[in-house]
């Protein structure tokens, strides 16, 4: 359970630049890992942390579970409007999650799931922030800045439940087996009936009033314990009640406030604001220091772990009944990223209040690097990265310290300067540093310089510019510029001397880009390609909050939307998306931070930690690959021709003037209609960065001609009984296939010829397929032969001789009579051998 201080947050709005879109991917890095915990619960073997911060609103890590003891945690959001939670709880199998109200507080108040997280749905207070929940028996209790709202429905309806109690918002809830106890305001009040009345119950608590509170409250049995703030500290402890609240005593810690108070069994831990945290084994007479950093908020328990929120860094986990503790955020990316930079092997991260982490893989692994910086300036303002130099400037309980690292980011020193510097620029082993110094008697702007990577420094000579409170550095070769308020300066000799080159107003942020200068002011963007002494516009209307450049690209970050230009200012296209959606309410200080590589733009997003998108997609199309479709198209046919499909490309065609487009236009695939003229079809890419190189297809349309086929019998009329060979003669056929049909059944084949034995009146054809591309009447079916079979006749034949009953020697000549012989062929026999033939 944890407790909100109630704050009233500006909120500026800029008016989003008009520019083309593209739809970039973006992708979350592995880190950095922790965030802001806000509250903890279990719910069986699942324990739930929850990232929030009131200086932000929906954008934040939202919920994580982890079901190996915090190993591991995923994000667990769905169906979660708003992921700026506050308290997150367990009520039976349900679980409840308060989120912060912004600027659009519909999508505030409480959600539920069902089903552990893998879903949640918005369940009403939707206009509200939600501080703390509780449950008892059946009713669950909500805790906001208009008090205690109870439900007897899970969510579905809520009912306020004030009577009896003080004005001002809820902090927090416990309960013990009679009562239901909330801290409101600066008192303490139990209910004896679910929350229908409230009975005040300060006796022995110090009197309060404004800037006075009691902060927070836990109960172990009918012993409560309560943790209270002011800003003396005076009366400020952990006080105890041993009677359920009726009286209370200061324990053995006092004079410190407290931020929040948990029991588990005979332990009661104590979260002490700019100190860690304590614990006492003897009901609160003496307290031992746990070795929890500052700024521990919530805590949950199971059977053989305790969780501990820290309200900056993550979650830490103790198997030793809190003797020792370790981080467990693997997986937990809910960093609030302030600043980035990158060297040619490293990006570094500068956290909004975890100091720097760094990462030598792409974002795959980030390690915190913050040896040497004070623990209590965690929240890195600026990052300004020269090879393995880094500079930085931390911030804490209200001052600013700059620190360097001479070994990329393994160890820190602070910078012996006289005030934090706005700027940094190197020329070779030269670092220089513009310093804003309020109390100079000369001028306000100094310029310092140091030829040891930050180690010493010297402060160069005097300006002589007047009053300047803008000074930002930048170099391209030896030229070393200053841009001030209203005016650009040069220098050629390490800061020596200055040559004023150039008015322009109000810059705010320096960036080159091959050799060329850009500056964001707040009338726009504007480039300069003779070394700052011309300044044209370009083409960026509003003040860029982040500009950073890589290779020929330039970006820009304003009110949480990120631009490139990839042609020196010419043009811009809008890049960010709905992943890395972001609805800071201080956009000027939390802005998406950029840097970029020679691979990546990397991007802080509220408390989502480190996002990048590759370079590779930003960039006009590359020429498609080959047109696929038919280079001899038949005249009035249609006819589809595609290239390769690429995301984010719109392809524009182009064909011979009498054809026609059917459909497909702007896609990578087209359909037309084909008409007479040959000529050439040309596809051009476009995206948001430009336009590609066109891909071409020469295309000469061929003229439809028919198919047709015929065919002949080689005998009919046939005798019966006897081969018939059928031979097809066909027209535009190619190289055609056949399908033969006898009394219009397919007896198939694929043969030109077709042989059988017909029968009287068979009916015999043949349906050709051309193989030809432009043809009509195609499949063609042939005539039909009708098969004619005659009668057979009887075949005989007789003899006679001229002269019988002879002498010896006397030739005899023998005559065949054929009866239906036609044309025969004769053998004669003598004797059973053969005599002769064919006579």
């Amino acid at each position: 359970m944890r407790k909100i201080l109630l704050k009233i947050l500006a909120v500026f709005v800029l008016a989003a630049a008009n520019y083309p879109t593209y739809a970039q991917e973006w992708e979350q890095s592995n880190g950095p890992n922790g965030g802001a915990i806000s509250g903890l619960t279990i719910l069986g073997n699942s324990t739930y942390a929850s990232i929030g911060s009131t200086l932000f609103y929906k954008e934040a890590g939202g919920i994580f579970k982890t079901d190996d003891n915090g190993l591991n945690w995923i994000p667990m959001n769905t169906g979660l409007l708003n992921t700026n939670i506050k308290t997150v709880y367990t009520k039976d199998t349900v679980l409840f999650a308060g989120a912060i109200a912004g600027s659009d507080a519909a999508e505030a108040g409480v959600f539920r799931s069902f089903n552990g997280g893998q879903t949640w749905e918005s369940c009403g207070l939707t206009s509200q922030t939600i501080s703390s929940l509780i449950h008892q028996g059946d009713y669950i209790f909500a805790g906001t800045a208009g008090g205690v709202y109870r439900s007897s429905d899970n969510g579905n309806t809520w009912v306020v439940k004030n009577t009896g109690l003080a004005s001002g918002g809820v902090q927090d809830f416990a309960k013990n087996d009679t009562y239901l106890y909330v801290v409101k305001g600066s008192s303490v009040h139990r209910s004896v009936n679910f929350g229908d009345t409230w009975t005040a119950i300060n006796t022995g608590l110090p009197g309060f009033g404004p800037f006075k509170w009691v902060e927070t409250i836990a109960s172990k049995g009918d012993t409560l314990y309560v943790g209270t703030r002011t800003m003396t500290t005076t009366q400020d402890g952990i006080y105890r009640s041993t009677n359920s609240g009726s009286n209370w005593t200061l324990t053995g810690l006092s004079n410190v406030g407290v931020n929040e108070v948990f029991t588990k069994g005979n332990d009661v831990y104590a979260a002490l604001p700019g100190i860690g945290v304590k614990k006492s084994s003897d009901n609160g007479t003496t307290w031992n220091v746990v070795n929890l950093p500052i700024g521990q908020n919530s805590f949950i328990a199971n059977t053989e772990n305790i969780f501990s929120g820290n309200g900056t860094i993550g979650v830490f986990r103790s198997v030793d009944d809190g003797q020792n503790w370790n981080l467990v955020d693997n997986g937990m990316r809910g960093q609030c990223i302030r600043t980035l930079g990158a060297n040619s092997n490293t990006i570094f991260s500068g956290t909004a209040l975890c100091g720097v982490y760094k990462t030598t893989d792409n974002g795959q692994n980030w390690v915190a690097s913050n040896n040497g910086i004070n623990i209590n300036t965690n929240t890195i303002q600026t990052l300004d990265i020269f090879g393995s130099n880094i500079f930085i400037t931390a911030y804490g309980g209200g001052t600013l310290i700059p620190y360097r690292s001479n070994d990329d980011g393994e160890n820190w020193t602070a910078l012996n300067l006289i005030d934090p510097p706005q700027s940094y620029a190197a020329i070779g082993d030269t670092i220089f540093a513009s310093l804003y110094v309020a109390h100079s008697y000369d001028d306000t702007l100094q310029i310092w310089r140091s030829s040891d990577a930050g180690a010493t420094w010297e402060l160069t000579p005097g300006l002589g510019i007047g009053v300047q409170m803008t000074g930002l550095l930048t170099t391209i070769n030896t030229n070393l510029f200053l841009f001030t308020n209203s005016k650009v300066y040069r220098s050629v000799d390490n800061a020596n001397s200055w040559t004023e080159i150039s008015n322009l107003n109000s810059a705010f942020k320096v960036t080159v880009c091959n050799s060329k200068l850009f500056c964001s002011t707040t009338s726009g963007i504007y480039k300069s390609d003779d070394l700052g002494i011309t300044w044209m516009y370009a083409n960026f209307s509003q003040q860029a909050m982040h500009l950073v450049s890589n290779g020929n690209k330039v970006f820009a970050e304003i009110d949480r939307e990120i631009y490139v230009s990839i042609n020196y200012g010419e043009s811009w296209v809008r890049i960010d998306d709905e992943t890395i959606a972001s609805t800071s309410i201080f956009p000027y200080v939390y802005g998406y931070a950029l840097a970029a590589t020679n691979d990546f733009i990397f991007t802080g997003v509220g408390h989502k930690s480190v996002w990048k998108s590759d370079f590779s997609e930003m960039a006009a199309p590359a020429q498609p690959g080959p047109i696929t479709g038919s280079d001899t198209p038949c005249i009035g046919s249609t006819v589809t021709y595609s290239v390769a499909n690429v995301s984010g490309v719109t392809y524009t065609w182009q064909f011979p003037a009498d054809w026609t487009l059917l459909g497909g236009s702007g896609t990578n695939e087209v359909t037309v209609e084909v008409g007479t003229q040959s000529g050439i079809i040309i596809v051009t890419p476009s995206n948001s960065y430009g336009t590609g190189s066109s891909q071409t297809l020469s295309v000469t349309p061929v003229p439809v001609v028919p198919a047709d086929v015929s065919i002949t019998a080689d005998n009919n009329p046939s005798c019966p009984g006897f081969d018939v060979t059928f031979t097809a003669i066909p027209v535009n056929g190619g190289n055609p296939f056949y399908d033969w049909y006898v009394n219009g059944v397919s007896v198939g084949t694929n043969q030109a010829t077709y042989s059988y034995i017909p029968a009287n009146n068979d009916q015999v054809y043949v349906v050709m397929t051309s193989d030809l591309s432009c043809i009509s009447n195609n499949p063609a079916t042939s005539n039909t032969i009708t098969m004619v079979m005659s009668v057979l006749n009887p075949v005989s034949v007789s003899i006679t001789a001229d002269q019988n009953d002879v002498c010896a020697g006397t030739q005899v000549t023998f005559t065949a009579t054929p009866v239906n012989g036609g044309n025969p062929s004769y053998q004669w026999y003598v004797n059973g051998s053969t005599v002769g033939s064919d006579q």
